[in-house]
């Protein structure tokens, strides 16, 4: 299934010894996801605007298939997608706005293939409001401005990261599940990214070495990969093709001694 990210360019995992935040934004621009950590599980995460049908499937597949599009509040003000109506009492913090499907160029809008064409009808920066249709089959969620500076959630993570490989400021979001339908936690999530070789970035603050070794033995227990010289340090190092994981830290919050480095 991991050939839906297989673009003609070179795959990250050449990218032994680059930083990981390089080798995260090399994903990104290569058209390969990224997954991203936080304290609920696991998303996958990719740019909305090379979204294809097979990336949808793949999405569609690994997730409960509820699949998002991370945006910026003001781009979604200028389409004219409202936040959906909920009482104060009963507000999630997830910021979910109105479904939407593309005007044109979809059949009922659920199929992988147009779910895959209203994700990059969102992230083109010439479309306007009349180019969607309320309610449809994609789900946006409402994105600060700023960033995951201004509010650390994986949703701003994931646009902060599409946008900084050079695409329009849009993700493809879809919580990962395993195949008993639950979440995954972050050892699975680990070895699904080892097992495609995908780079994983962290919501926390700091990701240490202590942490990253400490998770070494059940992530090799259920992994089937072979995760030679995979110590405490080299999980946070960049991707290559004998296993090592590429881990991106969002925030700043620990001394360099403690956080994830490149080598």
């Amino acid at each position: 299934m991991s050939s839906a990210f297989a673009p003609s360019s070179t795959h990250p995992s050449t990218d032994a010894g680059k930083s990981p935040r390089t080798s995260v934004s090399k994903a990104l621009t290569a058209g390969y996801p990224v997954i991203v950590l936080d304290e609920a599980g696991a998303v996958l995460a990719f740019p909305a605007a090379t979204a294809s049908s097979g990336q949808l499937h793949f999405a569609i597949r690994y997730s409960s298939g509820l699949n998002h599009a991370a945006m910026p509040t003001s781009r979604l003000d200028e389409l004219r997608v409202p936040d959906q109506p909920v009482l104060t009492s009963e507000n999630s913090g997830t910021s979910f706005t109105v479904s939407v499907d593309a005007t044109t160029g979809i059949g009922a809008g659920i199929s992988a293939q147009d779910r895959a064409h209203t994700m990059r009808v969102l992230a083109d920066p010439r479309a306007a409001a009349d180019d969607l249709t309320r309610p449809g089959h994609v789900l946006p969620i409402r994105c600060a401005d700023g960033g995951f500076a201004e509010r650390a959630r994986p949703w701003e993570l994931a646009v902060d990261l599409v946008s900084d490989a050079g695409h329009p400021p849009v993700a493809v979001v879809s919580r990962l599940v395993d195949d008993s339908g639950d979440l995954l936690d972050e050892v699975s999530a680990t070895v699904f990214a080892l097992r495609h070789i995908w780079p994983c970035a962290p919501c926390r603050a700091t990701w240490t070495r202590v942490r990253a070794a400490a998770l070494l033995p059940e992530i090799a227990r259920r992994s089937a990969v072979v995760l030679q010289r995979l110590d405490g340090r080299s999980l946070c190092r960049a991707l290559n093709p004998v296993g090592k994981l590429a881990v991106y830290t969002a925030g700043a919050a620990s001394t360099p001694a403690d956080r994830c480095t490149a080598p």
